[in-house]
């Protein structure tokens, strides 16, 4: 509809005032917007919590068919907030997506390590078998050493005998410290490294995780 102010004529002009009279005022139903009718517009805008400026529109008329202020929605605009949602969803996912690949990169880095530092346990407890052996040989050198002081000078023959067998249990338990005890040290050496470079790798992941997610986050 047109919009009503003063001057207007009119069937629909009649129909306003017969609203406004509806609503309270006490005006003449002529068909003529006059000061009156601006008047009692106003006077009734106000009573309707509308902008009182004295021209009927279409906000005024569904005021006085009304007959009260015309309701209010509270909620907030959701076609925005859904809006914002479907947004947000979508980061949400991107995000779950980074750290469920981060989540496969960390197992299988762990997994890595845990393999290493296994195989690492079992390097060094597989000396435990030559460790014995080297300690009972060295017992027995120290022993050999002792008996050999106490027959230097007594027994020189015997002495020189226990001097072969001490150099004898030397040469065999350095070759068995060489042979076994020092390549599995190595070797587990090695395998911690290589568990320390995993461990590395999580380290760098995560990081890696925390920038991209914070450059997520940064568009929110």
């Amino acid at each position: 509809m047109a919009i009503l102010k003063k001057g207007a004529k009119g069937n629909d002009t009649k129909e306003a005032q017969k609203l406004l009279n509806k609503n309270g005022a006490k005006i003449k139903e002529d068909g003529i917007f006059g000061p009156i009718t601006e008047a009692a517009a106003r006077k009734i805008q106000k009573k309707l919590k509308l902008k009182p400026d004295g021209q009927i529109g279409p906000i005024t008329m569904a005021g006085l068919k009304y007959g009260k202020p015309l309701p209010e929605m509270t909620t907030k605009d959701y076609d925005k907030f859904i809006a914002k949602m479907k947004v947000d969803w979508k980061d949400n996912y991107d995000i779950l997506s980074i750290v469920h690949k981060t989540e496969k990169a960390l197992s299988a880095a762990a997994a890595d390590a845990s393999k290493e530092i296994k195989a690492a346990i079992a390097f060094i407890k597989a000396n435990e078998t030559a460790m014995a052996e080297i300690a009972k040989m060295g017992d027995s050198v120290i022993a050999k050493q002792k008996e050999f002081k106490a027959k230097l000078l007594k027994d020189p023959a015997a002495a020189e005998k226990l001097a072969k067998e001490c150099a004898d249990l030397d040469t065999k338990l350095m070759a068995l410290g060489k042979k076994k005890v020092s390549p599995n040290r190595t070797k587990a050496a090695d395998a911690l490294g290589r568990a320390n470079t995993a461990m590395d790798t999580v380290v760098t992941t995560v990081k890696d995780c925390r920038k991209a997610v914070a450059a997520e986050k940064a568009t929110w």
